[in-house]
């Protein structure tokens, strides 16, 4: 007789029983990774956007900054920015600065939640395809707690790496189920094969590092889904079956490779010390997997390997290989997440050189999965004769989870910012051109030129050819008013690589400070021969045009520089004050409230709107403006004496009085606060002043 239902438990025993069939339940186990997951990388919000890729994406992209917009989705389907066509993710940083601006922490949450999402997805799939919930629970916890995540999840311009994983595990699923469908001969099976194809083209548009996702599927054929067995298909008729994702992975190829060679983004190293490099990576990233210490944003490709190293590799992999080759009937998953790792790897691993990198962290994101399916399902048959299994796994399982939180922890806070994430790089790197130079690029940004110039030498002592160093290092000469070092520095630049538009640029802008201005104009005129879509450039030539007396030419430079950069304010305000020396009044006023909307909290543009109001009558906007740039910059002598006239006139004495001598304050000897300084004394005191004769500003 049953005394007590299974399904109303009571008492402790019914309290114990509720939590176990919690815990096995597929919703709530997904549930607790995604939170697990969340919470280990919340810290990431924090953080401050690096100058690694980040302004690319998204800090100085002048098509992303303004949010979702229709003609921001355009340039998104045709721009090729950092030589890769991925229009999804340009809406996606799209759609972050619609709702956050440029607050980092946003566009650190989309990341973190997309990661978190994916991990629950892995599991999901991963039980669906497997059967197994706990070992996909584990496989789950690993992939997204592992600290090599932390580089796709913590940089925000890795955005393409969770955007694509998302598309990537939801190409699984709609496969799987497809797979299902057809073998019961249930309803639905097209709809989720036109799914999965759907599902693969988004994220292809995310990262082209998709394109291998049809192999994973004749994967799937192999192990779980069992469909290569005993004769049901062959081999031929299921890749016929994938025709549209063969199709599509040869596109996004074609495309990916245009592309890249259009923006130069291939680096040329001879095919033998890439192909081993790629050997010594592979081994290097199962390495990781297993001892994540010194991981970094860029690893510097040596060059060439050691023999002993190549060779050793090599064997290891063989050796790899054959094992599971020859183990594949009795344990068809070593085979299964061999070959996902080591085949999803191939568009990264450098046989195409893209970047100077021998490898990098980010690229484990999708290959990784291959190589836990691998270590859990391994672990479970290993262990399968064992007294107790199951609580010796979970022990295991779970001890190394909470180091995997822990070192993921430690590794996050080395995305704090730019100067920590590379002499972090740094310290755990050799001969790192690159991380020298991106420091000294974030020491330079925060005011501290000397220790700047020290990286930038750091670099040239380790490559002296390198044409980039040396143009950083003119930059923050010239910041420390070295100019003529600074010259020197863009004209080596050159002398390594002549068309360096940049150097042509910055050697030009250098030139106008120090009076030649007729041979800054010259390698202005070149830096836009080699990059005529250089708004940056037009601005910098019409700047000197201007200081040669021909502002109608100027005017047209800053016109088309708005045409090709229209978010950049200082182009506003340069063609604002042109057209105002001009006495196209009302032009330069119009220009000027632009440039002052683009950019409210810069003084100098708010000074120049007030001049312009000035002369256009407005004396009300002319002091609001005033105050408004002298509360972002008190020390402006000018700004001060300019308020204090148009308040003069207004016979508002005691409060010019305050500015005029606010202005002698900070600047004793200023002729003209001294002469309205008197006029304002003597209407004052009664003696009769024309004040509509103080001069405007």
């Amino acid at each position: 007789m049953k005394l007590r239902s299974e399904t109303t438990p009571a008492g402790n025993g019914g309290g114990l029983d509720r939590a176990r069939l919690f815990l096995k339940s597929p919703a709530a186990l997904s549930l607790l990774l995604f939170l697990l997951t969340a919470c280990t990388f919340l810290p990431t919000l924090k953080n401050d956007f690096v100058n690694f890729d980040d302004p690319i994406y998204v800090v100085d992209n002048i098509h992303v900054n303004p949010g979702l917009t229709w003609a921001g989705v355009g340039w998104a389907f045709q721009a090729t920015d950092g030589g890769i066509w991925l229009p999804l993710t340009w809406i996606s940083h799209m759609v972050d600065c619609q709702l956050y601006g440029l607050k980092p922490w946003g566009h650190h949450l989309t990341n973190v939640l997309l990661h978190a999402l994916n991990t629950a997805l892995v599991f999901l799939w991963a039980r669906l395809v497997t059967g197994a919930t706990w070992r996909s629970f584990f496989l789950a916890a690993f992939f997204g707690l592992h600290p090599l995540r932390v580089e796709s999840v913590a940089w925000v311009a890795e955005r393409k790496d969770v955007l694509s994983g998302l598309f990537w595990l939801l190409t699984l699923w709609a496969y799987v189920e497809f797979v299902k469908k057809s073998q019961s001969h249930a309803s639905g099976a097209k709809r989720c094969y036109a799914l999965a194809a759907v599902f693969f083209l988004l994220g292809l548009m995310a990262k082209p590092m998709l394109v291998t996702l049809p192999f994973v599927l004749l994967l799937l054929d192999y192990w779980p889904l069992g469909r290569l067995r005993d004769g049901r298909n062959n081999m031929g008729r299921l890749i016929v079956e994938k025709w549209p994702f063969f199709l599509l992975s040869a596109s996004a190829s074609i495309v990916t490779f245009v592309v890249q060679q259009h923006e130069k983004a291939v680096v040329w190293i001879p095919p033998r010390f890439r192909t081993e490099n790629a050997v010594v990576s592979c081994v290097r990233y199962i390495g990781k997997l297993f001892w994540p210490e010194n991981l970094c944003v860029y690893y510097p490709h040596p060059g060439y390997w050691p023999l002993a190293a190549v060779f050793l590799s090599a064997i290891l992999l063989a050796i790899i290989s054959l094992i599971f080759i020859r183990q594949r009937r009795q344990y068809p998953y070593l085979l299964f997440g061999w070959l996902w790792f080591l085949g999803t790897l191939i568009p990264v691993i450098g046989l195409v050189q893209v970047g100077q990198q021998a490898m990098a962290d980010r690229y484990t994101y999708i290959p990784q999965i291959g190589l836990m399916f691998c270590l859990v399902w391994g672990a479970q048959e290993l262990t399968r004769t064992w007294k107790r299994q199951t609580l010796i796994l979970s022990i295991a399982a779970t001890t190394a989870i909470i180091a995997c939180m822990i070192l993921t922890c430690q590794q996050i806070a080395w995305w704090k910012d730019s100067i920590t994430l590379f002499r972090h790089t740094l310290a755990v790197t050799n001969k790192n051109i690159l991380a020298h130079i991106d420091l000294g690029m974030a020491l330079c940004d925060a005011g501290r030129t000397e220790e700047a110039i020290e990286q930038y030498r750091a670099a040239l002592r380790i490559n002296p050819d390198e044409s980039l160093a040396h143009n950083d290092l003119g930059v923050a000469l010239g910041r420390n008013g070295n100019l003529a070092e600074s010259i020197s520095e863009y004209q080596q630049a050159l002398q390594i690589q002549p068309g360096y538009a940049d150097a042509h640029r910055n050697l030009g802008e250098t030139l106008s400070k120090t009076g030649h201005n007729a041979e800054a104009a010259t390698q202005l005129q070149q830096a836009l021969a080699l990059d005529p879509a250089a708004a940056a450039t037009r601005i910098a030539l019409g700047n000197v045009l201007n200081q040669v007396g021909r502002p109608d030419d100027a005017i047209g430079q800053y016109q088309e520089a708005i045409r090709l950069k229209p978010g950049s304010a200082e182009v506003y305000n340069s063609l604002g004050v042109t057209l105002g020396r001009l006495g196209r009044r009302k032009e330069a006023v119009q220009q000027l409230r632009e440039a002052v909307r683009l950019a409210p909290d810069f003084s100098d543009f708010r000074y120049n709107l007030g001049n312009a109001l000035v002369r256009i009558g407005d004396r009300d906007g002319a002091i609001e403006q005033f105050r408004a740039s002298l509360k972002l910059d008190p020390q402006a002598a000018d700004a001060h004496n300019n308020l204090g006239a148009i308040l003069l006139q207004k016979q508002r004495l005691d409060e010019a009085v305050v500015q005029f001598q606010e202005a002698l304050k900070l600047k004793p000897g200023f002729t003209d606060a001294q002469r309205n300084l008197a006029a304002a004394l003597r209407v004052k005191n009664g003696t009769p002043q024309n004040t509509n004769n103080v001069p405007a500003p």
